[in-house]
């Protein structure tokens, strides 16, 4: 039977605190304290290692949101901060156009996802099918910067990011 002793003691503190710390991109970040930051960063770490996304380079005091943004952006959602808040889409909806098809339905009731696989439609990934056109990637830009001038909810935006992390599987 093993005595307990102080030099246990101090085993046991530091594997404790180690399981509540992670290094992430050479950032320690705790996990009980640092919630947020950890969630935007482990979700960044399983796109990074995928190719999928790359952390902010700047390291400022806005890199935590930048990376929030890269990580809402690479899984395909943006943030649009020049709305307000009583925003109503109804309203805001300009194809008022009904297209008659019988092919298209508006009841889903007794349909289900099924998982797909792609990978014998598209095979080539150099295609230039992926590659944006310049219109398109100027357009993005434009906007991009346009929303970067703008005054962003940094918090709004790094819980949202750190939400949508949470449920990121790699």
């Amino acid at each position: 039977m093993r005595s307990f002793n102080i030099k246990n003691a101090k085993d046991i503190q530091n594997k404790t605190s180690f399981t509540k710390r992670a290094n992430i991109n050479g950032e320690n970040i705790d996990k009980d304290t640092e919630k947020t930051k950890y969630y935007i960063m482990s979700g960044m770490k399983k796109l990074a290692d995928k190719g999928l996304a790359t952390y902010s380079s700047d390291g400022g005091s806005d890199s935590l949101t930048n990376d929030a943004e890269t990580l809402l952006s690479a899984v395909g959602a943006s943030i649009d901060t020049t709305m307000s808040k009583d925003l109503d889409l109804k309203s805001a909806a300009t194809n008022q156009e009904a297209v008659q098809n019988p092919n298209i339905e508006d009841d889903f009731k007794n349909t289900k996802n099924e998982k797909v696989n792609a990978l014998d439609k598209f095979k080539d990934t150099d295609d230039s099918f992926y590659n944006l056109d310049e219109k398109q990637r100027q357009h993005i830009q434009k906007k991009s910067s346009s929303l970067k001038k703008s005054s962003k909810p940094d918090k709004a935006i790094q819980k949202l990011a750190a939400d949508m992390a949470i449920n990121i599987e790699m």
